[in-house]
């Protein structure tokens, strides 16, 4: 659960994810959290909490998996970002099927994301 007061940035994608989008995954997360091109600057508070909502994604390619992926690992250890897949859908079967969890922390919708009703990440079971 996040602190009270911390920030959170919430970006959506919607409709078709792929490789004509790609480059705007990592632009549009770098913008959304202050970020400059280089090696990142020392910062005095922490940097904010992420949620990426593609629960409405109508086509979730391979390139635009990777690029997410590739932000997650940006992240710190200690501030996985939350991916929001929807119930069904193609977003909700990527996930599944590739086990996101690895990188995010996965959730049905953006209101339990965002910590409505306790929610807890959903952590797909290996064998």
């Amino acid at each position: 659960m996040w602190a009270a007061g911390e920030e959170v940035v919430v970006l959506r994608g919607e409709g078709e994810l792929d490789l004509v989008t790609r480059p705007e995954v990592h632009s549009t997360v770098a913008r959304a959290l202050g970020e400059r091109p280089g090696p990142p600057p020392e910062r005095a508070a922490p940097a904010p909490a992420l949620v990426i909502d593609i629960g409405a994604a109508t086509y979730l390619g391979a390139t635009v998996v990777a690029a997410l992926v590739e932000e997650a690992e940006r992240r710190p250890a200690t501030r996985t970002p939350r991916l929001v897949v929807g119930r069904c859908g193609p977003a909700a079967r990527v996930a599944a099927i590739l086990d996101l969890t690895e990188a995010f922390d996965v959730f049905a919708d953006l209101h339990e994301a965002m910590g409505g009703g306790d929610a807890q990440p959903r952590r797909e079971e290996g064998p």
